[in-house]
């Protein structure tokens, strides 16, 4: 028998694999806050909605390091990933278009390449897609103008 519901594991298993992808040991802070037996709102850059569900991963200017998991989409209620400022390699993950509420991408200042995936061009709720100074090659593709709420690129 499961002590927590399955949507709170997923929750908690996304969290840690977020924590460990990026190198959250050294992390210059608020790394000692997360794998704790606090629920994961709890930790350092997460913030939650009224139903303790992630809404937010703001993680931003502090050593991150490694790649953005693909299973961090499976986070039904995240709006906003704010990562800026890191050492974050790898590329933007092909699953971003799972984020169905994804409002703000703002991953400038890291070490970001490939090109932006296809799947970002449907996320209809994005207002702010941040990526400059990273190592991102190609170019935007024409589905970007369908992206009717999106106020800052």
């Amino acid at each position: 028998r499961l002590c927590a519901p399955p949507a709170r594991l997923v929750q908690r298993l996304v969290a840690a694999l977020f924590f460990f992808a990026t190198g959250g040991a050294r992390w210059t802070a608020g790394g000692d806050s997360w794998l704790t037996s606090a629920h994961e709102c709890d930790w350092f850059g997460l913030a939650c909605d009224g139903n303790r569900e992630i809404v937010r991963i703001g993680v931003d200017e502090n050593n991150l390091a490694g790649t953005i998991p693909p299973e961090v989409c499976a986070l039904p209620q995240l709006d906003q990933i704010d990562l800026d400022g890191n050492g974050i390699g790898g590329t933007v993950p092909h699953t971003i278009g799972d984020c169905r509420r994804l409002k703000i991408l703002d991953l400038d200042k890291n070490f970001i390449g490939g090109s932006l995936p296809a799947s970002l061009y449907t996320l209809g709720s994005l207002f702010s897609i941040d990526v400059d100074h990273n190592l991102l090659t190609g170019t935007l593709r024409p589905e970007l103008g369908d992206l009717a709420n999106l106020q800052y690129l």
